[in-house]
């Protein structure tokens, strides 16, 4: 399992590497509705998937298997019901991924 650390803004990306393979994750707060929403590009910044709610506990990706994507899940970990503004800042949640071979599908 590996933990991403999010920065302290309500629009960013970040790069990365998953699976040997380097991908731009973006996180942008929606103010209105009160969610984080996650989207991943590829190194190039091509969009491959846009506005992932970001909800407690739950396989991110499990709904959008493509080729594309890497081959784990991304789970914020928590144990709030919803995730605020600044939990990620707070420690009160966890942004990680999960490579393939470790994730069994229970949260």
């Amino acid at each position: 399992m590996i933990e991403i650390t999010l920065i302290d803004a309500n629009d960013f990306v970040l790069s990365t590497t998953l699976d040997n393979d380097s991908f731009k994750l973006r996180f942008s707060w929606n103010d209105t509705g009160a969610y984080w929403t996650l989207g991943i590009m590829d190194d190039k910044s091509n969009s491959i998937i846009r506005n992932i709610k970001l909800v407690p506990n739950y396989p991110l990706l499990a709904q959008h298997r493509i080729s594309s994507l890497p081959k784990g899940e991304f789970i914020c970990v928590t144990s709030n019901a919803a995730i605020a503004r600044d939990d990620f800042i707070d420690s009160k949640a966890h942004f990680v991924y999960v490579p393939e071979d470790e994730f069994d599908g229970a949260v």
